[in-house]
C-alpha cells in the first residue's frame, strides 16, 4: 500500500520554515544572543505583544532552534552558531530575499493560469534604488556560497579574481579568509 509520508513531510516543513523566517524577521536569535529571556522580556525588547510572541518562541523551540527552561528562552546550538547576526558564521541574512522568493513561489499556479509571471522581477523601468535593494538581498546567499566554495576548492594559488557576471560578487568576500588578500578586478 502506498503511504503519504513524503507529502506529510512536505506539508509539515512549511510551518517550521515560516517560523524560522519570522524569527529572523523579528531578530529573535540575535536579540537572545547567549542570554536566556522570558517572552515578556523579549516582547518588550522587540516591541511586540508577549503572548503572541510566546507562540512563535514555542514553535521555534519545537523545531530545536530555541531551548526553553522555566519560561526562559535561549538559542539552541545551531541557532547560536548560524542565526545570531553578531556571529561571523551568520547565515540568516537571506530572510528578506526568502520573503520575496517564497512569495513569488506561492504565485506559481497563478503564473501558469495567466501564462505570464505573476511575480515579475523587471528592473528595466524601476528606479536604481529598487535594483540595488534586490542586489543587496542577494548578497547574504552569495557570501554563504563563497564560504562553501572556499572550503571545497584549493584557492591557495589564487591572488586576484574578476567578476564578469555583473553582480556585486559577494561570494568572493570569503575567498580572502585565512589572512590572504585577494585583488578584485
Amino acid at each position: 500500500m502506498v503511504g503519504s509520508d513524503r507529502i506529510d513531510k512536505l506539508i509539515a516543513a512549511v510551518p517550521a520554515a515560516l517560523a524560522l523566517r519570522a524569527g529572523l524577521d523579528l531578530g529573535i536569535f540575535t536579540r537572545l544572543g547567549s542570554s536566556a529571556v522570558t517572552a515578556d522580556g523579549l516582547g518588550a525588547a522587540l516591541q511586540v505583544e508577549p503572548d503572541r510572541l510566546s507562540r512563535l518562541l514555542y514553535a521555534l523551540a519545537s523545531i530545536g532552534l530555541l531551548e526553553v527552561n522555566d519560561g526562559q528562552f535561549r538559542n539552541g546550538a545551531e541557532a547560536s552558531a548560524f542565526l545570531d547576526a553578531s556571529k561571523p558564521t551568520y547565515r540568516g541574512g537571506d530572510h528578506a530575499l526568502l520573503r520575496e522568493l517564497w512569495g513569488a513561489d506561492l504565485l506559481t499556479a497563478e503564473s501558469l493560469r495567466q501564462n505570464r509571471p505573476a511575480a515579475l522581477h523587471d528592473f528595466s523601468e524601476a528606479r536604481a534604488e529598487a535594483a540595488a535593494a534586490f542586489s543587496r538581498r542577494l548578497a547574504p546567499g552569495g557570501v554563504i556560497f563563497g564560504r562553501h566554495l572556499a572550503r571545497e576548492m584549493d584557492l591557495s594559488a589564487i591572488s586576484s579574481v574578476i567578476d564578469i557576471g555583473g553582480a556585486p560578487g559577494p561570494f568572493l568576500s570569503d575567498f580572502g579568509s585565512g589572512g590572504r588578500r585577494l585583488r578584485r578586478r
